[in-house]
């Protein structure tokens, strides 16, 4: 029998590369709690900086602005990702196709590309800038995501199950509500979730659709460019939490439904 050997320098290489990433965002979690204004060393530990950010009118307003916006995104998103997964499923292959190309290209052209684009679109035919356009813009992102988790659920169904509903006097809407939309709903909550982190966290888009709109992101962002502060830091930790919240939340409730369902089975 061969020597097994253990990659040891591949092993190196992977926590080097998690080094690399994760190192600064642990920079800035400490620096957030730090006393010394300067972040020139460590002045003890603090709370001071995330009173200040979020005493802030400013931020306040921005981040209020973030939450409704991926609110309304996350919730029209649902619906149009939902129905175009339900029309993706009933389309003919041509059809399926041109609309497959069409979802996947939202995801693989950089966001620069596609936030021009509605910009221009958005200028030229007179459409102000602004809270609607943010949330126009997102949608057409952000729904992509959802088309193509309710799809993947919509495969592993079996559809007998409809024809069964309607085999025993369900009309269309009731075999739907019933039968239907219950099994969908896991991959639309799911989903959703995603939604919601995505918008929030949206800085590309919304920089080019905000008009005089702050968004959480932008304020950080306009900070940035004149001094990194802890409370810059607070405002970077306190987004990153919320985001990854809403990411823990998307992985458990992902697993949870399909583990359950493969139990079930």
């Amino acid at each position: 029998m061969a020597n097994y050997r253990r990659p040891w320098a591949l092993y190196l290489a992977a926590v080097l590369g998690y080094v690399f990433l994760f190192a600064p965002i642990v920079l800035v979690i400490l620096n957030s709690f730090n006393a010394n204004s300067e972040l020139t060393g460590w002045g003890g530990f603090t709370f001071r900086w995330y009173g200040q950010a979020w005493g802030n009118a400013i931020v306040v307003n921005a981040a209020e602005n973030s939450v409704i916006i991926a609110l309304i995104v996350t919730a029209a998103s649902a619906v149009l990702g939902t129905a175009a997964a339900l029309a993706l499923a009933r389309s003919r292959r041509f059809t399926r196709a041109l609309l497959n190309g069409v979802t996947y290209a939202r995801i693989v052209i950089p966001e620069l590309v596609i936030a021009l684009a509605l910009l221009i679109f958005f200028t030229r035919i007179g459409f102000p800038r602004g809270i609607a356009s943010i949330i126009l813009g997102h949608i057409v992102f952000d729904s992509a995501y959802v088309t193509i988790i309710v799809s993947a659920r919509l495969a592993t169904r079996d559809p007998a199950t409809d024809e069964a509903a309607r085999d025993l006097g369900a009309t269309p809407w009731r075999a739907f509500r019933r039968v239907l939309l219950p099994d969908l709903m896991p991959a639309i909550v799911t989903s959703a979730l995603l939604a919601f982190t995505f918008s929030l966290d949206d800085v590309v888009t919304s920089f080019f659709l905000s008009g005089s709109v702050n968004t959480l992101p932008l304020v950080i962002l306009s900070l940035i460019r004149q001094e990194v502060t802890p409370a810059v830091n607070a405002l970077g930790v306190t987004l990153m939490g919320v985001s990854t919240t809403m990411m823990g939340l998307f992985v458990y409730l992902n697993y949870k439904w399909s583990g359950g369902r493969v139990i079930n089975a």
